[in-house]
Order: structure tokens, then C-alpha cells, then sequence
């Protein structure tokens, strides 16, 4: 991307969130609070904000001038959606066909995680569509 991406508000808001993001799975995958179990594991709650961020992220990427051409927030919300729906098929995928049998701790806990996870990537799409409307 050009200059003029980290120039603007919503390149700001993208590459801010995008570094939270980051940061947030790097301290939890890599530390370790006890000699067991990552941070992760240990604080399953963690993984809300991951997907709220991670919701916001997407919406705000794909309203970015020339990402997508059709910029209709509904549209774009049903994607990011889409998009988190399959996470959570990969999610279980990985633990059915590889995680489990490998000794790792699975990332599919739950239908109720699954649910709670797609509503936390909702609320993060839902509050950057109205961040992108009000403020970019």
C-alpha cells in the first residue's frame, strides 16, 4: 500500500487495529503462566477481544478505497461475517483432523464457543461500520 494509506483516518484505524491485534495473539500464544498451559488456554476469555478486533479489522479493510468495488456496509457485514464463520469451520476442522490427535489443545471448545466467537466478530463489524459512517 502507499504512503497516503497511513496518512489518513482510516488507514490510522486499520493499522491500529491491526497492530492490537497482533499484539494481543502474540501475549497470549507466547507467554506462559505457568509452565502448562499458554496464556490462552489459561484465560480462554482472551479470545473475545480477538474476535471483536478482528471483525472491526475486516469491515474496516474491505471498506478501504479499491479493496472491494461494491462498498455497501451490508454487503461488506455479511462478508465479514462469512469470513467468520469459516474460522470457526477451520477451527474445528483443525481439531478433528489434526490438533487433537497431535497432543494440542483444542480450539473448538464448545457450539456455545462457536456462537459466542461469530457474535464477537458481529459486534466488531457492527461498531466499525458505524465508526467508518460517523468518523471516516
Amino acid at each position: 500500500m502507499n504512503s497516503k494509506l497511513f496518512l489518513s483516518r482510516h488507514g490510522g484505524a486499520l493499522i491500529t487495529l491491526a497492530a492490537v491485534f497482533l499484539l494481543i495473539h502474540v501475549w497470549a500464544f507466547m507467554s506462559r503462566p505457568d509452565i502448562s498451559l499458554p496464556l490462552y488456554y489459561a484465560w480462554p476469555d482472551i479470545d473475545i477481544p480477538v474476535h471483536i478486533i478482528f471483525g472491526a479489522w475486516l469491515v474496516l479493510f474491505f471498506l478501504y478505497p479499491n479493496v472491494i468495488r461494491r462498498t455497501d456496509r451490508l454487503f461488506v457485514f455479511s462478508l465479514v461475517m462469512l469470513i467468520g464463520l469459516g474460522w470457526e469451520f477451520l477451527e474445528y476442522g483443525f481439531d478433528v483432523f489434526y490438533g487433537i490427535a497431535h497432543g494440542y489443545y483444542p480450539a473448538h471448545h464448545s457450539m456455545a464457543d462457536t456462537y459466542k466467537d461469530i457474535l464477537d466478530n458481529g459486534v466488531g463489524a457492527t461498531a466499525a461500520v458505524y465508526f467508518f459512517r460517523f468518523f471516516i
